[in-house]
């Protein structure tokens, strides 16, 4: 038996599926007595899982449940009176019917979700028919929609699972964490230092990674985040008020596969971490204004030309691969728009002053319709 037995929920139970997902460890399975899906998780420095039936389908039978992203379970369940496959995320949230064939059996569902800073897709494959041939059937379903560049910390944490995370206000030694002098368990638990606390983290290249974090204080300070010794924030803290942190890391900084963090001390007794979580997307996709994606060449051609980190001035000076004049916009991470131009033959971004943060340049070209995107972050 591998770890603890699930009971009494794992008694006379089948189906058992288990998914790693960055530093956490899922497990879904069928109870066979009262023909239910259960969900398990844990960190895998934890001890224990914590598991909830995830079905609640009382009147009908749930089955054959599958896990993807640590955040989607899909099954088979007989609600409709044939067996139809359905993607659900927490207990209370509505299932979600993927396979949509009331009349044919719908079952076996395998599945894989791919995240992006815009939206998560889910993939399922499943056996379908009544008799024998059967079919294999496929579909992909845009699960959730963040809207374009705007991922918010709400729309994070509800829609997605921290591929890393912190356990602060641990007296045991929490993953990832290099250095602190104590901790607290406050209204949030936090790790502290005299003069800083650190973590690293070893994340795969080829991904975007968002950082997100609580801070919380019993009185006013002042510290610094930073990045492989790069400052992305600097936080006034008032006591007893949590304050939230989202930002986008730059991927010149973990290119090493290392993303090393520091909460440094400014002003105040301590520096202090509550949790942190560590969230990863694959690349957003760029499009033109028509539907289709751009050449390879256009694309090599602008991510070249333009830095995806910029630390202090921003200035830009480069010739443009359209034959006619363009609209320039800048984007901030909600998707306002806080810088917009006309350019012909080449762009001139000179001394753009924009705060620190990720933006997105946006390229149109009013007479074809095309239109090119470039990613970068501001640091100072």
């Amino acid at each position: 038996m591998w770890g603890d037995q699930f009971d009494p929920e794992g008694h006379n139970s089948s189906h058992p599926f288990v998914e790693t997902y960055g530093d956490s460890i899922f497990v879904v399975w069928q109870n066979n007595v009262d023909g239910e899906v259960y969900r398990a998780g844990r960190h895998k420095d934890w001890t224990n899982f914590y598991w909830t039936n995830l079905s609640e389908t009382p009147s009908a039978l749930s089955v054959y449940p599958v896990n993807a992203g640590g955040l989607y379970t899909v099954f088979a369940d007989n609600t409709p009176g044939e067996y139809d496959v359905y993607w659900k995320t927490y207990p209370g949230t509505p299932m979600n019917n993927i396979s949509q064939t009331p009349s044919a059996k719908s079952i076996f569902p395998q599945s894989v979700v791919r995240f992006t800073p815009s939206y998560n897709s889910l993939y399922t494959v499943w056996q379908e028919g009544n008799t024998a041939p059967y079919e294999i059937k496929f579909r992909k379903i845009d699960v959730y929609s963040r809207g374009v560049n705007s991922l918010s910390l709400e729309n994070l944490f509800l829609n997605t699972i921290a591929y890393f995370t912190t356990i602060p206000g641990n007296p045991e030694v929490t993953p990832h964490l290099t250095h602190r002098d104590t901790f607290f368990n406050l209204q949030f638990p936090v790790d502290a230092g005299y003069n800083y606390v650190s973590y690293e983290f070893e994340p795969d290249t080829g991904y975007t990674y968002y950082f997100a974090t609580v801070l919380y204080a019993q009185e006013n300070l002042t510290e610094k985040i930073m990045i492989d010794g790069q400052i992305m924030k600097e936080i006034e803290l008032i006591a007893n008020n949590p304050e939230i942190v989202l930002f986008e890391i730059p991927p010149q900084l973990y290119s090493d596969e290392k993303i090393e963090v520091k909460f440094e001390k400014v002003e105040g007794t301590y520096a202090i971490a509550g949790p942190v979580g560590i969230f990863r997307f694959e690349e957003r996709p760029v499009f033109s204004g028509k539907g289709g994606v751009q050449s390879l060449k256009e694309k090599a051609f602008f991510n070249l030309a333009i830095p995806s980190v910029f630390k202090g001035k921003i200035n830009l000076d480069f010739a443009i691969p359209f034959k006619n004049r363009v609209k320039v916009y800048v984007h901030d991470i909600s998707g306002r728009i806080v810088f917009e131009k006309e350019f012909t033959k080449r762009i001139h971004l000179n001394d753009l002053k924009l705060r620190s943060g990720t933006y997105i340049l946006r390229v149109e070209n009013p007479e074809t319709g095309k239109t090119l995107y470039h990613r970068f972050v501001k640091i100072d």
